[in-house]
C-alpha cells in the first residue's frame, strides 16, 4: 500500500481491528482473485467500514461471491493440478526454482512462530515468543541501517535477544535450529515432482527469505529428501530479498537473460509478481494454512491443537490427497476422538490394575479395533457379543429410563392390552 492508501484503510478499518483483520484474511486466502475483481474488494472493504460503523460483526459482512462459501469437502479448497501436469509444465524451463518454507517444505506445527512457543516452554519464559519477534524486528531495522536491506541472519537476532534479555545466546540459538530441523517434513506433491524433474537432468535451485544459517537449510533440505539442486540462495546471507525481487535480479544475472526460468512460491507478491517483474515465469502455490482457514476449528489455540491442525493442513491441502468424503471425516475428526478416548480407557486400565478389558457389540466394534491395535501388548482384551438388553439389566441403574420405554412404552401407545402387557412379564391375570 502507498502511504495514502494506508491512511485511508487504517482510518476506515483500524490499524488492527477486526475489521482490517477479515479483510487482509479474505485478501490473502486468494490472491489472483483479488487481482482480478478490485471492485468487488473495494466494495467489499466499503461494507466492512459501515459495519465497524454501526458496531457489527466483521465476520457477518457479506463477502465477495467466490470468497463467501467453501465447498463441504475440505480437500476440495484449491484443487491443485495434478502431479503430472505441474512437471509437463515446469520441465519446459531450463531453470526451476523453488521456495522453500510453505512449498517444498512444510512445518509440523501451525504456524512457524509455534516454534517460538515450544521454545517459551523449554526456556521458561512465558513472553519469549513476543521477546523473539520483537528481537527480530529489530534486528531488520539494524540491517536495513547497515546493509539498505531488512534480512537479518539469526545471529544477529540472538545478538539482540542477549542484549535486551541476557539469554544464553549459543544455547537458545542452537535450539531454535534443532527444532526448526525437526519439524519441517517433505511436501510430498511438490517432492514427487522434484524427483521427476531431477530424473530429467533438469537444473533446479531454492531460494528463501530466512535468517536460518546455511547449514541449516541445506541439513532441513537434505532431511527432506532434496539433495541435488545447482544453488541455494538465501536472504540473510546475500541481504538482497524477494520481497523488493533483489534476490531474482541477482538470480537473472547470474544464469543471464536467454535462460527460461520459472518460480513456484506460496507467497503471491514475492514469489509470483515479483518474480515476474524480473523475468520469471510463476507457479502459485497457495499456502496449506490460507487454504485450511474456513475450515479451522476455533475453540482450541494451544500447542497440541497447532500440532494436529498442522497434520490436517499438511495432509489434506498439499495436493496428494485422494480419499472419500467419509474417510476424510474420519481422518479430521473421528480419528483423533477415537484414540484419545482408547487413551483414556487404557489410563483407567492402567490407574485400577484392570486385566482384561472387555468391548460390547455393536457400538464398541472399532473402539476395540482401535484399542487392540494401539495397546495390544498392554492389556488382554476381547469383543463380547452381547444384547444391548442384557447389558441395562446388568446395570440397570445406569439404563433405568431405557429400561422403563422398553416397558411400558407399548402401553403408552395404546398397542398393547393390559393382559397381554403382564403376559409378557410372566404374569397371568385371572
Amino acid at each position: 500500500m502507498t502511504s495514502l492508501n494506508e491512511l485511508v484503510f487504517n482510518k476506515l478499518l483500524g490499524k488492527s481491528s477486526p475489521y482490517s483483520e477479515e479483510y487482509n484474511v479474505t485478501k490473502r486466502s486468494n490472491p489472483e482473485y483479488y487481482e482480478r475483481n478490485k471492485v468487488k474488494m473495494y466494495l467489499y472493504f466499503i461494507r466492512l467500514g459501515m459495519a465497524k460503523l454501526m458496531g457489527q460483526d466483521a465476520k457477518k459482512v457479506k463477502k465477495p461471491i467466490a470468497l463467501g462459501s467453501v465447498p463441504l469437502i475440505e480437500s476440495q479448497t484449491g484443487r491443485r493440478p495434478g502431479e503430472r501436469r505441474l512437471f509437463d509444465k515446469l520441465k519446459q524451463y531450463d531453470l526451476i526454482s523453488f521456495d522453500i518454507f510453505d512449498t517444498a517444505v512444510l512445518r509440523k506445527v501451525e504456524e512457524p512462530r509455534d516454534v517460538f512457543k515450544i521454545m517459551s516452554c523449554e526456556i521458561g519464559f512465558e513472553n519469549f515468543k513476543s521477546m523473539r519477534i520483537e528481537a527480530e524486528k529489530e534486528a531488520k531495522l539494524r540491517s536495513y541501517s547497515r546493509h539498505d536491506c531488512d534480512e537479518a541472519t539469526l545471529d544477529e537476532i540472538y545478538d539482540v535477544l542477549k542484549e535486551r534479555n541476557n539469554i544464553d545466546k549459543d544455547k537458545w540459538m542452537k535450539r531454535e535450529i534443532e527444532l526448526e530441523t525437526r519439524l519441517c517434513m517433505p511436501n510430498l506433491y511438490i517432492k514427487r515432482v522434484y524427483d521427476k524433474l531431477i530424473g530429467e537432468g533438469k537444473k533446479i535451485i531454492f531460494s528463501s527469505d530466512m535468517y536460518l544459517p546455511r547449514q541449516a537449510i541445506e541439513d532441513i533440505l537434505k532431511n527432506c529428501g532434496y539433495e541435488f539442486y545447482d544453488a541455494l540462495y538465501l536472504s540473510s546471507e546475500l541481504r538482497l530479498s524477494k520481497k523488493d525481487a533483489t534476490m531474482y535480479k541477482h538470480i537473472r544475472e547470474r544464469y543471464g537473460e536467454e535462460c527460461k526460468v520459472i518460480h513456484i512460491g506460496d507467497n503471491h507478491t514475492p514469489d509470483v509478481k515479483n518474480s515476474k517483474a524480473q523475468g520469471f515465469d510463476a507457479v502459485f502455490y497457495r499456502n496449506v494454512r490460507e487454504l485450511a482457514k474456513p475450515y479451522l476449528q476455533t475453540h482450541y489455540y494451544d500447542l497440541s491443537g497447532s500440532f494436529y491442525r498442522a497434520v490436517i493442513n499438511n495432509t489434506l491441502h498439499d495436493g496428494t490427497w485422494r480419499r472419500s468424503i467419509h474417510y476424510e471425516h474420519g481422518y479430521k475428526i473421528g480419528g483423533i476422538l477415537l484414540a484419545g478416548y482408547c487413551e483414556h480407557i487404557n489410563k483407567i486400565v492402567a490407574e485400577k490394575n484392570i486385566d482384561l478389558v472387555l468391548f460390547c457389540a455393536r457400538d464398541c466394534d472399532v473402539i476395540f479395533k482401535t484399542y487392540k491395535k494401539l495397546y495390544n501388548n498392554d492389556v488382554k482384551s476381547k469383543y463380547l457379543c452381547v444384547s444391548r438388553f442384557a447389558l441395562m439389566n446388568i446395570a440397570p441403574e445406569r439404563y433405568i429410563v431405557d429400561l422403563v420405554d422398553r416397558t411400558f412404552g407399548g402401553v403408552q401407545d395404546g398397542n398393547v392390552s393390559i393382559n397381554n402387557f403382564f403376559g409378557k412379564h410372566g404374569i397371568r391375570l385371572s
